[in-house]
């Protein structure tokens, strides 16, 4: 699986995560819910969050060498061959 499929999947998952907290947050809020229950809710949707930001990094990384990598090569083939030519 590349970086961009793990991101959307951990996209869906992060929506899930923070449906839930905000579902928990109303509870506290509205019903007199469980703080604890709130606060492992907003855990779990950091820890995908960070996840999440990772990937996206990674995938950041895999399109810029994939755009750059062949023309820095073919600059450096260049410019060696001419030194081959002026040497």
């Amino acid at each position: 699986m590349d970086a961009i499929q793990k991101q959307n999947e951990i996209e869906e998952k992060l929506n899930t995560a923070m449906n839930s907290y905000h579902n928990a947050m109303y509870q506290v809020c509205k019903e007199g819910g469980n703080w604890f229950e709130a606060n492992e809710k907003l855990k779990e949707m950091l820890g995908l969050y960070n996840r999440y930001t990772d990937i996206a990094m990674v995938a950041a990384k895999e399109a810029l060498e994939k755009a750059f990598t062949p023309r820095l090569r073919k600059m450096l083939e260049d410019k060696t061959n001419e030194e081959k030519t002026d040497g």
